[in-house]
């Protein structure tokens, strides 16, 4: 397993890429839970939203 920053030291730009990079394990595991695609774009982008909103 990689080792993940903290994301209190995530610059704008490497949040975006680091979101990227991981989107489509996140979509995998959300819709193996969910079981429907539309569904899983909302949590991926509340999510997404949540997390790149949070102070840096």
């Amino acid at each position: 397993m990689a080792a993940t920053p903290d994301d209190s030291h995530v610059t704008g730009g490497e949040a975006t890429r680091l979101f990227v990079d991981h989107r489509e394990l996140l979509f995998s595991v959300v819709y193996n839970m969910l079981g429907s695609v539309a569904d899983t774009e909302d949590v991926l982008q509340e999510t997404w939203l949540s997390w790149a909103g949070k102070n840096r």
